[in-house]
This record gives C-alpha cells, sequence and structure tokens, in this order.
C-alpha cells in the first residue's frame, strides 16, 4: 500500500503531495492502525486533521473557514443519511 502511495505522489509531481507523502510516512504506523483497526489514537487523528488542512490548501480553498464549513456540511449532510440504527451516539461529559 505505501509503495502505492509513492508510485502516485511521483506520478503528480506537485510539492503539496510530497509535503503529504513525507507526513504520511512519518506517521505510517499509526495509519496503519486506523486502516486495519479502525481504531483512532491521538496523534492519528492530529494528523487527519494536517492531511484536512493540507487537502484544503491543495484543493484551492484560501480561506480556512470556508473549507472547515465546507467539510462539517458535508459530514452533517452524510450523518443524516444514515440509517437511524447506524447514527453515531454522541459522547457524554
Amino acid at each position: 500500500m505505501k509503495v502505492d502511495l509513492r508510485v502516485l505522489v511521483e506520478s503528480a509531481g506537485r510539492p503539496g503531495t510530497n509535503k503529504l507523502y513525507r507526513t504520511a510516512c512519518g506517521r505510517w504506523r499509526e495509519i496503519e492502525v486506523l486502516i486495519f483497526t479502525g481504531a483512532l489514537i491521538g496523534k492519528v487523528e492530529a494528523n487527519i486533521t494536517g492531511f484536512k488542512h493540507i487537502k484544503g490548501t491543495a484543493s484551492g480553498y484560501r480561506n480556512a473557514g470556508n473549507y472547515k464549513a465546507i467539510l462539517l456540511l458535508t459530514s452533517a449532510v452524510r450523518t443524516a443519511a444514515l440509517p437511524s440504527s447506524r447514527k453515531p451516539v454522541p459522547h457524554e461529559p
């Protein structure tokens, strides 16, 4: 999987993808944990946030607030579309 990612990054030939690849390689162990177990740990959650920021910048969003709004709206729509049995349970403080 990591080799496939490297091929894609090299074929893109963009500085943003190179930076994302270096970040992914640095955290590959945590990423594999997420992929194979579905469990998130703090480092992975922080990296996901970083990936979203890089992705937003690469997508042409210069204003982080606009990109964040699009992400939140998309997530809300997906959650609303889930059957009630699969909707996430809110965390209690």
